[in-house]
């Protein structure tokens, strides 16, 4: 028997999705998952008994232009093209095959993002390179209430508390509400100034007041334990693992033309404060957010997008909607990390919250704005403005007619 063999390059596969032109990937699938799909044709002649397979290889010839192996007697009509030993012929074909490889490696070693900064999988994702982060999401209502008692129309502000409970800000205050997932109310408090935003704190919680122009510190049972002044108005506000506060700042709550704003870290311990050089990237930042890889991540209705910075303020992406057509101009507004990495923000205009990867890029929606999925979702309500996520990793969405709707997201 005389066997013939054909290798074939069909491409670089990554289990059923496109390759070549997609940037990084990698936050999703790890670099073991994909491989390079080899076609392998074998076909088979009878020759004489006893035939060694080795010593044909080498009398054989293999015909480059027309891709296949020919007989000895047949190679005069070939003489004109590029002939050679059909063991020379698989050499090459395995080179093909290494170089095909490396061109994997190499797609799988870099990532381009905006400004064509190159960076590795590691330096994109950080700790998030760890994991896979999913896909495909899907939505399930908890729950939709507005509690009893309660006639201010908007949600204002939320955050994390305690056992699934959320606090949460009505119309700017000055009350503080905790409250359970039964749309029981457990707790209120009156905070005698008005408030833009919430956030939790290892020792308690903290509140911007934009009227006072302050950061106050509270203990969990809601008793003010220190108060910082702030040198513009604070909006938006978000603490990390080292029980830092990180505050937008404006100049006004509407911009004019020519506002300064910036983004301040605020020890909590010492009181100190450092400015992070970002203010050039941004117009009138109005909610913050800090993933675990201590990545800055705003949001800026005015000038229609989420921006991303590294820890020392240099930039790392925008994001300014889906490439897709939407009903409105992106405006982000409440903004916040999940487990895995992913952003998530409201956009008011267009009733639904984007769902971004850790680089920022669009993922999808987690709520569409369709009457179905209106209804499904909010109970008829729309225009959601708040979000946060609780500690059993629910999300809570506030809208401006008062309404808190938790949601459990699959992944």
């Amino acid at each position: 028997m005389k066997t013939k063999i054909k290798f074939d390059i069909i491409g670089i596969m990554d289990n059923g999705h496109s390759n070549g032109n997609q940037e990084c990937g990698g936050s999703r699938r790890k670099s073991s998952e994909y491989e390079t799909e080899v076609k392998l044709s074998i076909d088979t002649i009878s020759f004489p008994s006893g035939h060694d397979l080795h010593s044909d290889l080498l009398s054989d010839r293999y015909c480059l232009e027309c891709e296949r192996i020919i007989r000895p007697e047949c190679e005069h009509t070939h003489q004109e093209h590029n002939v050679i030993t059909t063991k020379k012929a698989i050499c090459l074909t395995s080179k093909r095959i290494d170089k095909e490889l490396e061109k994997l490696k190499n797609l799988l070693r870099y990532a381009k993002v905006k400004n064509d900064v190159i960076l590795t999988p590691e330096e994109i994702l950080g700790i998030y390179s760890k994991d896979i982060v999913p896909w495909r999401i899907e939505v399930k209502r908890i729950t939709s209430f507005r509690p009893d008692g309660i006639s201010a129309r908007c949600v204002t502000t939320m955050c994390r508390a305690e056992n699934g409970e959320v606090l949460v800000v009505w119309q700017w205050g000055p009350l503080i509400y905790l409250v359970n997932k039964d749309g029981t109310i457990k707790k209120s408090v009156d905070m005698e100034s008005k408030m833009d935003c919430i956030c939790t704190l290892k020792e308690g919680y903290a509140v911007s007041c934009h009227l006072q122009k302050c950061i106050k510190v509270l203990s969990h049972d809601f008793v003010v334990l220190r108060t910082f002044e702030t040198a513009l108005i604070p909006r938006g506000i978000f603490s990390n693992s080292q029980n830092e506060v990180f505050i937008c700042e404006v100049e006004n709550m509407h911009r004019k033309a020519n506002d300064k704003n910036k983004i301040v870290r605020l020890d909590v311990s010492s009181g100190s404060k450092t400015v992070i050089p970002c203010g050039d990237n941004l117009l009138q930042p109005c909610r913050i957010t800090v993933n675990d890889n201590d990545e800055i991540c705003v949001s800026d209705r005015n000038k229609g997008c989420i921006v991303i910075f590294h820890q020392d303020g240099s930039l790392k992406s925008e994001y300014s909607g889906p490439s897709l057509s939407t009903r409105h101009r992106f405006a982000p507004e409440s903004i916040r990390c999940d487990r895995f990495g992913q952003i998530l923000c409201v956009d008011y205009t267009n009733h639904t919250v984007h769902v971004l990867d850790p680089i920022g890029r669009f993922r999808g929606f987690l709520i569409m704005d369709t009457e179905i999925e209106r209804r499904s979702i909010f109970m008829g309500t729309s225009s959601p403005f708040s979000l946060t996520i609780d500690s059993d990793g629910d999300l809570w969405v506030g809208n401006k007619f008062g309404y808190l709707t938790v949601l459990k997201y699959f992944v």
